[in-house]
Parts: C-alpha cells; structure tokens; sequence
C-alpha cells in the first residue's frame, strides 16, 4: 500500500498506517495518510486524528497544517 494509496484513498490507508507494526513507518505512513486526508476532508481527518494513538508533537503538527 503505502504513499500511493495514501494519496489517491487516504480515508482507506489511514486505518490500514494504525496497523503496522514498526512505530517509525506506522508513525510515517499516519503523517502522510493524515496530510492528505486533511486537505480532502479535514473534519474527517480531525475526527481520526483525536482518536488514534499518535504522540502529540505529531498530532500538533499535522493540526497545524492550513
């Protein structure tokens, strides 16, 4: 999957980023998952972003994002 799908689905590779199980690339993918996912449907996003577990520094940043 990946960024590929990140970008044209983020809604589908949102859940499929919180499954993997190596925090670097599942932090990873959630950044790229969530950047595109905010710009296609950002309450959708917001939504996603307060109920999975991501450090914090992350959530700001990607929150923070116009």
């Amino acid at each position: 999957m990946g960024s590929s799908i990140a970008h044209s689905s983020p809604d589908v590779a949102a859940p499929w980023a919180e499954s993997l199980t190596d925090p670097n690339q599942r932090n990873s993918q959630i950044e790229n998952s969530a950047c595109q996912w905010l710009q296609a449907d950002r309450p959708a996003a917001e939504a996603w972003l307060a109920k999975i577990n991501l450090p914090d520094d992350i959530k700001k940043r990607l929150l923070s994002r116009p």
